[in-house]
């Protein structure tokens, strides 16, 4: 599973450089939120699914995120401060898989107020949720071998070392 944590700490350290200026917290949701960070991202990991096989071996771990962004209602204009908030999120992650061969760029970009204040008053808070897919594990087709340069094919019962000869190309 390195892939998948390796995109993990590649995601919440890309928010953490991108949000540095707004000196917002970036951490993974804990499911007891004692304190909101405020600004702050909190991401979460909503639903794993499996995606599309691609054939080679890896497991396809289609996973949907979240991106919790809270502001405080302290914050100057902060009904239209948290939607530039949501957006610079949605910015950072729009065609971006972050460097890594193994991920796919994000689909189902999206962003919407929630209510996510477990407790707390004076909080605005706006979530951006996406899906991406990580292909764990090892490609069985990379590596030493014989690359083939030429497909041919054979009709049963003819086929076999003693028919190549008859075989037909692709």
């Amino acid at each position: 599973m390195s892939n998948f944590q390796e995109f993990c700490t590649k995601l919440k350290a890309a928010l953490e450089v991108d949000f540095a200026d707004e000196q917002a917290s970036v951490n993974w949701l804990k499911r007891e939120v004692k304190e909101l960070p405020a600004p702050g991202i909190l991401l979460d990991i909503e639903q794993l699914d499996i995606g599309e096989d691609e054939g080679d071996g890896r497991l396809p771990l289609e996973c949907s995120f979240a991106a919790f962004c809270i502001l405080s209602i302290c914050t100057s204009n902060y009904e239209l401060a948290i939607k530039g908030f949501a957006a610079k999120v949605i910015a950072l992650l729009r065609h971006n898989s972050f460097g890594m061969e193994t991920v796919s760029i994000p689909v189902n970009l999206f962003a919407e107020g929630v209510d996510f204040t477990p407790g707390k008053s004076g909080y605005i808070c706006w979530a951006v949720t996406w899906q991406q897919t990580v292909y764990v594990g090892e490609d069985i087709w990379t590596g030493d071998g014989i690359i083939p340069s030429e497909v041919k094919f054979g009709y049963t019962p003819d086929v076999g070392a003693d028919n190549e000869a008859d075989y037909e190309p692709l």
